[in-house]
């Protein structure tokens, strides 16, 4: 979980490459089943985190990974938002 809070910083920041590295580097620790709700966050977030750095080729393939069963109702709204933005 501390690497996704320092993940969400540097987003805010706008530095996205760290913010990507933390992310994806959070991934490797996640536990199937267990930690469903936070990988779902934290794929949503690269997605996120890549069209804001004007890549939508990785902002859709990250994207097409989060399983929005899992994402709690704020997650929910951007997750749609970003879906419009990327035109899915």
């Amino acid at each position: 979980m501390a690497q996704g809070n320092l993940a969400r910083t540097y987003q805010l920041l706008g530095q996205y490459d760290l913010a990507i590295k933390y992310y994806v580097d959070s991934l490797s620790y996640m536990v199937e089943g267990s930690d469903d709700i936070a990988k779902a966050a934290h794929t949503l977030r690269l997605a996120e985190i890549c069209w804001q750095a004007k890549d939508n080729q990785q902002a859709t393939k990250w994207f097409k990974t989060v399983k929005e069963s899992d994402l709690n109702r704020n997650h929910k709204i951007v997750y749609k938002q970003l879906a419009t933005a990327l035109t899915l």
